[in-house]
């Protein structure tokens, strides 16, 4: 699951509908059930939350999980999960 976090084309193999067109969407795309619209609510509270060097400061990071939760309420999410999928994007670096 690692190499798919990082780099999920590598073992997909297959198109992706238009709007994933990052790899962090794809990396959310792949790991939670193929959810468009999920990866893009995501995708847009990381973006819009996220702050400058973000990685490993316990604040910024957990401004970030309040954005994906209130982003994503009505879905079983484990927003720690996600957590790990973004800090590791180079989208969001």
């Amino acid at each position: 699951m690692a190499n798919r976090v990082v780099n999920p084309s590598a073992t997909s193999g297959h198109q992706y509908p238009s709007s994933i067109n990052t790899q962090a969407k794809r990396a959310f795309y792949d790991n939670f059930g193929k959810d468009e619209a999920l990866s893009e609510k995501i995708d847009k509270a990381v973006n819009h939350s996220r702050t400058a060097d973000f990685v490993g400061d316990r604040m910024k990071e957990r401004a970030i999980e309040i954005a994906i939760r209130e982003e994503t309420k009505g879905y079983e999410l484990d927003v720690k999960e996600v957590m790990e999928i973004v800090k590791r994007q180079s989208d969001y670096q």
